[in-house]
């Protein structure tokens, strides 16, 4: 999961939306931030837009961090 969140940064240089909400997601994702990504990105995905894909995408993204966040807590309380 690390290499993964490592491999963003050089996504998110190459590519930037038009939708500033999109850029706001991608930056959570890149610090850590995962379910703030979700909730911004979740009303996004079901529209039909032309960043569609990288919305899904990153949808995609948070919800992984966001799941390995989960397990890193349930590890700790254990």
């Amino acid at each position: 999961m690390p290499a993964l969140l490592l491999a963003l940064p050089a996504f998110a240089d190459a590519h930037l939306s038009l939708i500033p909400r999109v850029n706001e997601a991608r930056a959570l994702i890149e610090h850590r931030e995962p379910l703030k990504a979700l909730k911004i990105l979740r009303p996004l995905a079901p529209q039909n837009r032309p960043d569609s894909i990288e919305i899904r995408f990153l949808l995609g993204l948070a919800a992984i961090g966001e799941a390995g966040r989960m397990e890193t807590d349930e590890a700790a309380e254990a």
